[in-house]
């Protein structure tokens, strides 16, 4: 009876086709996992009389009254997934129903963490802000140094709660269709000495003793003894996931962002569409790390793969390593920040891990960046004496009000001294011209010192825009 009623109740997308559901015949319509639409409901077993060219979106908007799409477009991991909010729009407006829509902010994955969920897509290239895995993160993230201690790992939490644990990988290995001669799964999945069985093929109908089919390797025990896939993994969740991430995922350092290998990927489906792979591995694997509920453990095939994302986790970063402008910026003394080119350095400002140590509001990390130590007590209170002043090179626009480090006379080299003051320009009536000009002054904010008026022929430049002052929990390398 139970049974009877779920088949009524679920079913896939292929049913509601225009030969077996009228117009507006189902009050109700929920719809998981929209970004799975395809192009039309024909499929290999589809009979002549139930083809149609009609767009499965429009089907499923048509046959209810009210259709609710949960959808995630970047769990669209095949090129005939063609599920998108602007599809389903479309084919609203089209039957003319009104289209409310809801943004769903978290999830109870991931222990509800958004900074984690943020960081994953920030790591794979989804945000253009680099984004920092902290050492307090909720979330248990750890990239580990074996395959074989990834998955110790997942056995030894199974192993205290059922189906609490799953291990995956990206499609870099073959999926064998048959057992091998003495019966047994071809462990397809090898990396140096480690070697196991991708969850048991469909085309094995009978999988040998002590294994599950495919389809039962998310929720029966057994199923820790297999490697899954983003096909068997996708729509479930585990208590902690280990991943493995092939060479399918690989850092590119001329733009110092990951990129798709396509010769690493075993996945026919995938490389029929190349120009959707790249999008299409990126959601495998958000999709894949992001399955844990408690946790989830890495292990990288690939080296610089590895080290691309040790540097976006603060607990994996060195403390020793200094990369100019990654993690550390130039420190100038007042006379080499007056050279245009910056090439006088007196050391580097460690700031470890981006901004979190800057404390700076806005405070920018880029090659435009870097640090003065100021001298004198002309800006007191806002700037000490000695006190570590973080600047973004000037590159035009307003200055106004602002503090900025400048050099005086148009003179830049070595032998000329750059000044922090505040920069004001105002507009007075020119009595040798028609119109008005500007009388700019360098101010002190200290009333103890004098302002610095420019007269005409005066010629300055400005190096620099006073971003904050670094605070003194940072560290300094020489």
């Amino acid at each position: 009876m139970l049974d009877q009623m779920a088949s009524i109740l679920f079913s896939n997308l292929y049913r509601f086709i225009p030969s077996k559901s009228k117009e507006n015949e189902f009050d109700l319509l929920l719809i998981d996992e929209a970004h799975r639409i395809e192009k039309t409901s024909n499929f290999q077993y589809t009979k002549k009389a139930d083809s149609t060219e009609l767009p499965q979106v429009e089907q499923l908007v048509r046959c209810a009254k009210t259709s609710v799409f949960f959808i995630d477009e970047k769990q669209n991991v095949r090129s005939k997934e063609i599920g998108s909010a602007d599809i389903i729009r479309e084919a609203a407006i089209k039957y003319n129903r009104i289209v409310s829509e809801v943004t769903l902010e978290t999830q109870f994955r991931c222990m509800g963490s958004n900074d984690y969920l943020q960081w994953v897509e920030s790591a794979l290239g989804f945000r253009n802000e680099k984004r920092i895995l902290r050492k307090n993160e909720i979330f248990d993230f750890r990239i580990l140094d074996s395959p074989q201690e990834l998955y110790d790992n997942m056995r030894d939490k199974e192993n205290i709660k059922e189906n609490s644990a799953r291990v995956v990988a990206g499609y870099c290995w073959p999926w064998s269709k048959a057992l091998d001669n003495n019966g047994e799964l071809v462990k397809d999945v090898q990396i140096g000495d480690f070697a196991m069985p991708w969850e048991t093929h469909e085309a094995i109908k009978r999988p040998p003793k002590g294994y599950v089919k495919w389809y039962e390797w998310a929720y029966r025990t057994q199923g820790i003894k297999q490697i899954g896939c983003i096909y068997t993994a996708q729509g479930f969740e585990f208590d902690y996931i280990g991943v493995i991430i092939g060479d399918d995922l690989i850092y590119d350092p001329q733009v110092d962002k990951l990129a798709v290998n396509i010769n690493a990927i075993a996945d026919p489906t995938l490389k029929r569409s190349r120009s959707t792979v790249y999008t299409h591995v990126r959601n495998i694997y958000r999709v894949l790390l992001t399955r844990g509920m408690k946790g989830c453990y890495v292990y990288f095939v690939n080296a610089a793969t590895r080290k691309y994302f040790e540097t976006r986790i603060e607990i994996c970063m060195r403390k020793d390593e200094i990369i100019p402008f990654k993690n550390a910026l130039p420190l100038l003394d007042l006379r080499a920040a007056a050279n245009a080119q910056y090439e006088i350095l007196d050391g580097y400002f460690n700031e470890k891990i981006g901004q979190e140590l800057l404390k700076v509001k806005g405070g920018p990390f880029n090659r435009d960046s870097f640090i003065v130590r100021a001298q004198g007590n002309s800006m007191e209170p806002k700037i000490q004496n000695g006190d570590l002043c973080l600047f973004q090179r000037y590159r035009g626009g307003s200055r106004n009000d602002q503090i900025v480090l400048c050099c005086l006379n148009d003179f830049v080299g070595e032998s000329s001294v750059a000044i922090i003051k505040k920069y004001r320009s105002v507009r007075k009536p020119d009595e040798d011209s028609i119109g008005q000009a500007d009388t700019i002054t360098l101010e002190s904010i200290n009333p103890t010192h004098q302002d610095i008026v420019l007269k005409s022929g005066d010629k300055m430049t400005i190096m620099g825009i006073f971003k904050g002052v670094i605070e003194e929990d940072s560290e300094f390398e020489t």
